[in-house]
C-alpha cells in the first residue's frame, strides 16, 4: 500500500500572491494553484480562511496525497526530493516535528476541521527596487515600470492590483485571530524590507505574546538595511534572511540589476558579522539556477566555499520566463554542460546538478531553436536596457 504523502503548507498554512490571491504555496504549479470559490474566483488573503481551506481544489489535492499520489502542482518537491533528498516540504515537515505541531487530520475526501494556521507566507505587494531578470511586474515594480513584451510574454499588470494591504485591512485581524497558532511568518515580495505593510504587522505582533514562538523568515534582495531593524525583530523567536545571491561579480549584477557586487557583498559581510553576535538571527543563501549563471556556478561555487561554507544554500532552477530554463537546450548543450559540471562540482553542488538531469529527463531537448532565438533577443535587450556588457560566460 502506497504511503500518505503530507504536507504542511496544504494542512496549516496560507500563501498569497503579491496580489493577495490564496494559493497551494509558492513554488505550486502557478497556473493551477489559486484556491477558487464556489463562482471559481481567488479567495483573497482576506477572505474567511477556513472557508479557502476546504474549497474544492486544496481538498483534491489533500486527499490525493492521502492515497499516496502526488498532485500535478507539486512536481517541483517531488523532483527534488527524487533527485537529492530534500524539498520545501520536508523542510517544513522537519520544523513541525522540531517544534512539536500537530498537523491538522485529513479527512478522506481532503477536508479539514478547524485549521490551525501555522505556516504563513504573506506577500504583500510588488513593491522593489531590482528588476531582476527572471522576474516579472507582478513581483517587482520597477518591473512594472518597464514591462515590455520584448521582455515578458504575459500582459502588463494594472497599478491597482498590489494595493490589497491599504484597502483591505481586514486581512490583519484574521492574522491576528490565528496569532497563538502561528510559528512561521515569510515574507518575500517584492523586496519586503521596503513595504511599510509589513513593518506595520511586526510591530503589532511583537507587542502581542505570541511573538516569541513566531520565526520570521525573509527572501531579501540584500539592498536594505537598518540597525534599528533589530528591536523590532529580537522580540520573535528567530530571523532568517534568505539572501538572493545568484553569482558572483558581474553574473550577480547581470541577473539581479541594477543591484551592485560591491555593496551586495558589504550587506552580506554585515549580516553575517550581526548572525555570529546575536543567536536569534540567522542567514542562508537563496539562488536560482538558469542559463544567465549556468556557466559560471564554477564561480559561484568557490566563492561560497571561501566564505561561507557553513552557510545554508537553496538554489532553485529557473522555469519561467522559458528561454532562461535550462530545459530550453538542445541535447549538444545539456551534453556539453554537464560534463563541464563534473571536471568541477563538489558533492553539494553535485546534487543540483542530479537534479537538471532529472528535469532533462522529463523534458525533451529544445531541437527547433525557438527557445534558443528567444533567449538571444531577450539578452540583447537585456543588454540595451540595462546598459550592461554581456558577461562571456552567459550563453
Amino acid at each position: 500500500m502506497t504511503s500518505p504523502i503530507t504536507c504542511p503548507q496544504l494542512t496549516n498554512g496560507i500563501a498569497t500572491t503579491p496580489t493577495g490571491a490564496l494559493r497551494a504555496c509558492c513554488i505550486s504549479a502557478d497556473s493551477e494553484n489559486r484556491l477558487l470559490d464556489l463562482n471559481q474566483k481567488p479567495y483573497r488573503v482576506w477572505h474567511n480562511w477556513q472557508e479557502a481551506l476546504n474549497s474544492s481544489k486544496i481538498k483534491q489535492w489533500r486527499a490525493e496525497m492521502k492515497q499516496g499520489i502526488w498532485p500535478t502542482i507539486c512536481k517541483k518537491c517531488k523532483t527534488a526530493e527524487a533527485s537529492r533528498g530534500w524539498s520545501r516540504r520536508l523542510k517544513m515537515l522537519k520544523i513541525a516535528e522540531q517544534q512539536n505541531i500537530a498537523l491538522s487530520e485529513v479527512k478522506d475526501d481532503g477536508s479539514i476541521e478547524h485549521a490551525k494556521f501555522v505556516f504563513l507566507d504573506l506577500r504583500l505587494g510588488n513593491l522593489c527596487n531590482l528588476q531582476c531578470q527572471m522576474c516579472n511586474g507582478y513581483s517587482s515594480s520597477k518591473w512594472q515600470m518597464h514591462h515590455t513584451e520584448q521582455f515578458q510574454d504575459s500582459p502588463k499588470p494594472k497599478d491597482s492590483f498590489w494595493q490589497w494591504p491599504n484597502t483591505h485591512i481586514d486581512w490583519i485581524s484574521e492574522l491576528l485571530k490565528n496569532s497563538q497558532h502561528i510559528r512561521e511568518l515569510y515574507f518575500t515580495g517584492g523586496e519586503p524590507l521596503m513595504n511599510s505593510s509589513h513593518w506595520q504587522l511586526l510591530k503589532t505582533l511583537s507587542e502581542t505574546p505570541h511573538a516569541r514562538n513566531i520565526h520570521i523568515k525573509y527572501n531579501t534582495n540584500a539592498t536594505l538595511w537598518q540597525e534599528e531593524w533589530l528591536n523590532i525583530w529580537i522580540k520573535f523567536s528567530q530571523v532568517l534572511f534568505q539572501v538572493s545571491v545568484d553569482g558572483v561579480e558581474e553574473i550577480n549584477n547581470w541577473i539581479r540589476w541594477p543591484s551592485d557586487w560591491n555593496q551586495t557583498q558589504k550587506w552580506i559581510e554585515n549580516l553575517n558579522h550581526i548572525s555570529n553576535s546575536n543567536s536569534k538571527i540567522k542567514w542562508s543563501i537563496s539562488g536560482t539556477i538558469q542559463r544567465s549563471n549556468a556557466w559560471s556556478l564554477d564561480q559561484f561555487q568557490n566563492w561560497y566555499q571561501t566564505n561561507y561554507p557553513h552557510t545554508p544554500i537553496h538554489l532553485e532552477f529557473v522555469t519561467v520566463p522559458s528561454q532562461l530554463s535550462l530545459i530550453a537546450w538542445n541535447q549538444k548543450q545539456r551534453e556539453e554542460w554537464l560534463k563541464w559540471c563534473d571536471s568541477w562540482a563538489n558533492p553539494q553542488f553535485q546534487a543540483y546538478i542530479k537534479e537538471a538531469e532529472t528535469h532533462f529527463d522529463n523534458n525533451p531537448p529544445c531541437e527547433d531553436q525557438t527557445l534558443e532565438k528567444k533567449f538571444q533577443a531577450y539578452m540583447n535587450h537585456w543588454q540595451t536596457h540595462t546598459k550592461l556588457p554581456l558577461p562571456k560566460s552567459v550563453k
